[in-house]
């Protein structure tokens, strides 16, 4: 499985921009990636240092591809898996809008939600009924610009992450700092 902590602003606004879960990196030619697993378009409406309102749209490259959301499991007692041993097979969203709006001396209104996190689908085949035929499915911790992401690349719905088998080799001095947001 790739584990990775994508801490990073959006390199561009206003634009698709590409990002490659597999290369851990954006898609040419901001970066190193070839696959939009992620599309995501950011507008920002500055009127202000304190006032503004940022829209985040998060696509995908394939029918079939998604995401949904999911909370901590607090019913496990105490367990160290905080999400789903397993992604689903449906249920999947195909698009996202998050938005954050500030306002002098008014408190953030906002959609982020940094507990939790998403399952998703990419790389999705479908058969002429629609069907999944081949996928890669993972999930993230976080939200998005500061997210611990993990993908299984070998078609399984598992997402149960071995951290001594992070497919991102050799692994960065600052992988340990998103324990905080796993496993």
């Amino acid at each position: 499985m790739f584990s990775k902590r994508l801490a990073d602003r959006l390199p561009k606004r206003d634009k698709p921009v590409g990002y490659d879960l597999e290369a851990g990196d954006w898609v040419e030619p901001l970066g190193k990636g070839h696959t939009a697993d992620f599309i995501f378009v950011g507008k920002l409406d500055q009127r202000g240092e304190q006032d503004f309102d940022w829209v985040l749209n998060v696509s995908f490259s394939n029918p079939g591809d998604g995401l949904q959301r999911f909370e901590p499991d607090s019913a496990s007692g105490g367990s160290e898996l905080r999400s789903p041993y397993e992604a689903p097979l449906d249920g999947y969203i195909a698009a996202l809008k998050l938005i954050r709006s500030r306002r002098a001396h008014l408190r953030d209104q906002t959609t982020f939600k940094p507990d939790g996190g998403y399952l998703f689908r990419v790389r999705t085949e479908l058969d002429a009924q629609g069907r999944v035929v081949k996928a890669w499915y993972g999930k993230i911790y976080g939200d998005f610009f500061d997210m611990v992401y993990y993908l299984n690349p070998d078609g399984t719905r598992n997402v149960e992450f071995d951290p001594k088998r992070n497919l991102f080799h050799p692994a960065k001095p600052d992988d340990s700092a998103f324990g905080n947001l796993g496993p």
